[in-house]
């Protein structure tokens, strides 16, 4: 719930906007979301053709709101897996998120995934140290949250305490297998 001057919310994403820019590359401009497949990972959609725009569908919640939401499509094999994520701002752009508390996230789908909140800084080949929540897709929609001090730590994938990095986010991102 939400207490009037004391919490505060910042919508992320809209996709009811149509644009493939997050709430703050409004502000600080960067190049949308991208997508990537890894190992023998392909997507479907987005397909080369139609991009972030052929992602988006329409959809009516349970209290009548329409709105739109992200629909990914794609074929994992057996050793792939796909994600997708934003900058935050041009490259070297970063943001102090050290006082979030909570992500929350509508989602639906059948697979396992993890959030991420990545470090700035490239530390190797497009790898980037960052804080991972893991979790699982259900069959109907459902809201998750994700909250810091509860994610996934494996040193071997750069996975580190969110408050290592808080102060330096420049990415977000969602990594499916």
């Amino acid at each position: 719930f939400r207490i009037p001057d004391i919490t505060q919310e910042f919508a992320f994403e809209d996709f009811d906007d149509g644009d493939s820019l997050n709430n703050l590359a409004k502000v600080h401009p960067n190049f949308g979301w991208y997508f990537a497949a890894v190992g023998k990972a392909k997507f479907i959609i987005p397909d080369s053709v139609s991009g972030f725009g052929g992602t988006l569908e329409d959809a009516t919640d349970k209290d009548g709101k329409q709105g739109k939401f992200i629909s990914l499509k794609f074929d994992l094999s057996d050793t792939g897996y796909v994600m997708l994520g934003t900058h935050l701002g041009h490259d070297t752009a970063h943001y102090d998120l050290s006082r979030l508390t909570a992500i929350r996230m509508k989602v639906r789908g059948d697979g396992k995934f993890f959030v991420a909140l990545e470090h700035y800084k490239e530390i190797g080949d497009n790898t980037f140290r960052k804080a991972l929540w893991k979790t699982e897709a259900s069959e109907n929609w459902r809201e998750i949250v994700f909250r810091p001090g509860e994610e996934t730590l494996r040193d071997e994938s750069y996975q580190v305490h969110f408050s290592d990095i808080a102060t330096e986010i420049g990415f977000f991102s969602i990594f499916i297998r």
